[in-house]
C-alpha cells in the first residue's frame, strides 16, 4: 500500500517536471517563459477556487490571461502562450451566468487554438484544445441546424484523433474521444478510447475520469462484472468523489446484483456528504429508490422519487427526469417513465432512441412496445 501511494505521488510529480522541461525548451525567451509560468500558476489557482470563490477565480483568470498576452509579445513564435489563453477561456466559461456567454468563451478558446496551430499545425496540445472546445460547443447546441451540429462534432473528432496521432500519450484527448464516441452511441469505440486514455496517462493526471468512463461504457454494454470492477477501482482510489458512490448505486439496480437496501441507503448518504452539487446528491437518492423498487418496496420507492425531483435552477438539462424514468421502468410505471423521458428529450433534442438497430439501451427495453415511447423514438431520429 505504501509503495503504491509513493509510486502515484512520484508519477504525478515527475509528469509535472517533465512537462515543464519540455515547455521550457520551446522558447529562447526567458521573459516569455517566466510570464507564461506565472499565468499557468494563476490558471491552476483559479481552477482550484472557482466553485467556492467564483469572483476571485474570475479575477485570477483575467490576470492569467493578461500575463499570457505579455508572453505572446515576448515571443510571438511560441505557441504555448496562445494555448494557455485558450485553456483560460475554456475553463473561464464555467463561470459564465448565461448560456450565450459560456458559448462565447468556448469560441474564444477555439480562436486561440487556431492561432497556435497557425504557428505549428501539428501541435498536439493545440489540437486537443480545439477538439475539446468544439465538442463542448456541440454539447451546448449553439445552433438548431443539424448539419452545422454534425459538422461541429465531426471536426471535434478529427482534431482529437489528430492530437493522439501526433502524441499518443495525450491521455486527456483520448478521454474526450471516449466521451465523443459515447455520445455517438458507439460504446465499443468509447471503451477503446477510455482504455487508451488510462494506459496513456503515465503521470495519473486524469485517471479518475478514465476509470469512470470505463465503468460507464461497460455498464451500457451490459458487461456488468467489468463495470463493477472499474467502479470498485474508482471507489478505492478516489474515495472523495461522489460519482464512485453513485456508480455503486447504479450497479445495485442491474439484474446482475442483489438489491441490498441497507447498502443503498449507506451509499446515498455518502453521496449526500461528498457531492459538490445538489444535482448529484438527488441522483444518488433516485438510484437508491431503484434499489427499493427491485426489493419490492414500490411505495417507498415512489415516495423517494417524489422528494428527489428538482427545478430548472438545479437541473436545467433534465438529467433527473431521465434517471427517474429508469426507476419508473423498474416499478412498471411505464406511462410515467415515458412522460419523464419526454421532458428529457425536450431539453436534449440531440438525444435519440434507436428502435431499429437493436442497440436500445437495456434501461429502455421494457418500453419497446409502448405506443408513446415508439412515437417518441420516431420523433427523436
Amino acid at each position: 500500500s505504501v509503495t503504491e501511494t509513493v509510486s502515484r505521488f512520484l508519477r504525478q510529480r515527475l509528469g509535472k517536471e517533465i512537462r515543464v522541461r519540455e515547455r521550457r525548451a520551446e522558447t529562447a525567451s526567458v521573459e516569455a517563459w517566466g510570464l507564461a509560468q506565472r499565468g499557468e500558476r494563476l490558471r491552476k489557482e483559479a481552477l482550484d477556487i472557482r466553485r467556492e470563490e467564483p469572483d476571485a477565480a474570475l479575477r485570477a483568470f483575467q490576470t492569467a490571461d493578461s500575463l499570457a498576452v505579455l508572453a505572446e509579445r515576448a515571443d510571438s513564435k511560441w505557441p504555448e502562450p496562445k494555448i494557455l489563453r485558450g485553456w483560460i477561456a475554456y475553463y473561464r466559461a464555467s463561470l459564465a451566468e448565461e448560456r450565450h456567454e459560456l458559448a462565447s468563451e468556448v469560441e474564444t478558446a477555439i480562436e486561440h487554438a487556431n492561432d497556435a496551430l497557425a504557428l505549428d499545425a501539428r501541435d498536439a496540445e493545440a489540437l486537443h484544445l480545439r477538439g475539446r472546445s468544439r465538442y463542448r460547443l456541440w454539447r451546448l447546441r449553439v445552433t438548431a441546424d443539424p448539419v452545422t451540429q454534425a459538422r461541429l462534432l465531426d471536426d471535434a473528432q478529427a482534431d482529437l484523433e489528430a492530437a493522439v496521432e501526433v502524441d499518443p500519450t495525450q491521455a486527456n484527448a483520448w478521454y474526450v474521444l471516449s466521451l465523443l464516441s459515447y455520445n455517438r452511441d458507439d460504446n465499443f469505440a468509447a471503451v477503446r478510447a477510455a482504455e487508451r486514455a488510462y494506459e496513456a496517462d503515465a503521470f495519473l493526471s486524469s485517471h479518475n475520469n478514465s476509470v469512470y468512463q470505463l465503468f460507464q461504457t461497460y455498464y451500457d454494454l451490459e458487461q456488468f462484472p467489468k463495470a463493477q470492477e472499474w467502479c470498485n477501482e474508482g471507489a478505492r482510489r478516489f474515495p472523495t468523489e461522489a460519482r464512485f458512490s453513485v456508480c455503486q448505486l447504479m450497479m445495485l439496480i442491474t439484474p446482475w446484483a442483489e438489491p441490498d437496501v441497507e447498502r443503498a441507503w449507506a451509499l446515498a448518504r455518502a453521496v449526500d456528504t461528498l457531492a459538490p452539487e445538489p444535482l448529484e446528491a438527488r441522483m444518488g437518492r433516485m438510484f437508491a429508490a431503484g434499489v427499493l423498487a427491485r426489493a419490492g418496496l414500490a411505495d417507498s420507492a415512489r415516495a423517494v422519487l417524489g422528494t428527489s425531483r428538482a427545478g430548472q435552477d438545479i437541473d436545467p438539462d433534465q438529467q433527473l427526469a431521465a434517471r427517474e424514468a429508469v426507476i419508473r421502468v423498474l416499478l412498471g410505471d411505464h406511462d410515467e417513465a415515458v412522460e419523464q423521458l419526454t421532458r428529457y428529450i425536450v431539453a436534449n433534442p440531440t438525444h435519440s432512441f434507436d428502435l431499429r438497430s437493436g442497440d436500445l439501451h437495456w434501461w429502455w427495453r421494457p418500453l419497446r412496445d409502448h405506443p408513446r415511447f415508439k412515437a417518441l423514438a420516431a420523433e427523436s431520429q
